[in-house]
């Protein structure tokens, strides 16, 4: 069986949310943070990646929270080159509370592909796809979020588009009704980061 909120032993079975049916294709990857799945929309056919989060503490729940607010101020807000997210919700079971984040689905994310699997770029293609990353980091600090876990991991990739989508906001900081691309709005940032921590 399949528990949507502690983990995967058969990806056979549908996870089912609040707009949409999906049947789970294949596991994706699984750390600290929760388990990445594959997943089929049933009535679309549309190819998703669901992540599952196991929320066992007051502020893991918190956290989520603040990240499913911050998600739909970024959809507001239409940021360019950040990975787009169909829904986010907390289930609840008997035994246990998770995050259910349901994606657009990519190749791979960009450590993946530069390193896991030892593919190069050529100058021309590094350069279009950092111009890419920075557009989508001013997209979120004209939005008023600062990222805070930027790295090859958290940024996607389909390989023969190159188109690139910046993702996981878990750890972002959201500066409400301010923009931040002055280097002095990063700076409130950080040291507001710091407080948080």
């Amino acid at each position: 069986e399949m528990d949507c909120v502690t983990g995967v032993q058969t990806c056979a079975l549908p996870i089912f949310t609040t707009h949409q049916n999906y049947k789970v294709t294949q596991q994706l990857g699984e750390g600290g943070q929760g388990t990445v799945l594959q997943a089929k929309a049933e009535s679309s056919g549309e190819l998703v990646a669901i992540k599952l989060s196991e929320l066992t503490t007051e502020g893991l729940i918190h956290s989520f929270m603040e990240e499913m607010r911050i998600v739909e101020h970024l959809k507001k807000s239409k940021a360019k080159n950040i990975c787009e997210v169909h829904e986010m919700k907390i289930r609840h079971t008997s035994t246990a509370t998770g995050g259910i984040t349901v994606m657009k689905s990519y190749d791979c994310d960009l450590f993946t592909h530069a390193i896991e699997n030892r593919k190069t770029f050529r100058k021309a293609s590094a350069q279009k796809i950092f111009r890419k990353v920075c557009k989508g980091v001013k997209s979120l600090h004209r939005a008023g979020v600062a990222h805070m876990d930027l790295k090859p991991e958290n940024i996607l990739l389909d390989v023969d588009t190159q188109k690139l989508a910046i993702c996981d906001f878990g750890s972002c900081v959201w500066m409400k009704n301010q923009r931040t691309n002055e280097v002095s709005g990063l700076r409130e940032i950080g040291r507001a980061s710091c407080r948080e921590r």
